[in-house]
């Protein structure tokens, strides 16, 4: 669903929602 959100969003801030997007995924493996 992560990947899908993103995809649809397309703008400037893109590459920041990337980088939360990424953090998050890095979080929950850890967990």
């Amino acid at each position: 669903m992560i990947n899908s959100q993103t995809k649809k969003v397309v703008g400037p801030h893109s590459l920041e929602l990337r980088k939360k997007t990424f953090v998050v995924c890095n979080c929950i493996a850890t967990y």
